[in-house]
């Protein structure tokens, strides 16, 4: 995975926040931020999966419900069909 540099402009008060906590955990202000992103987007991308697996579990079901229906619709019209001879 490669990296690309990109310029940030924070306001005063966030960036202070930044740099003390970078300082406590004795890292460097870009590797905090890069670890910030970096965790922002892994759980987005985590999110957008259950969010798609969700998504497909649902249509599956109204998939199998619409099947249900379509059959007894089926069986219905069958069974009407043999008391009209």
């Amino acid at each position: 995975m490669g990296s690309v540099m990109m310029g940030l402009r924070l306001s005063q008060e966030i960036a202070v926040r930044v740099e003390a906590e970078a300082k406590q955990s004795r890292l460097a202000t870009s590797e905090l931020l890069r670890q910030i992103v970096t965790a922002h987007y892994e759980s987005s991308q985590a999110d957008d999966a259950a969010s798609r697996e969700k998504d497909a579990a649902r249509r599956f079901q109204q998939l199998i419900f619409e099947i249900g229906k379509t059959v007894q619709q089926c069986s219905g019209s069958a069974s009407r069909q043999s008391r009209k001879r």
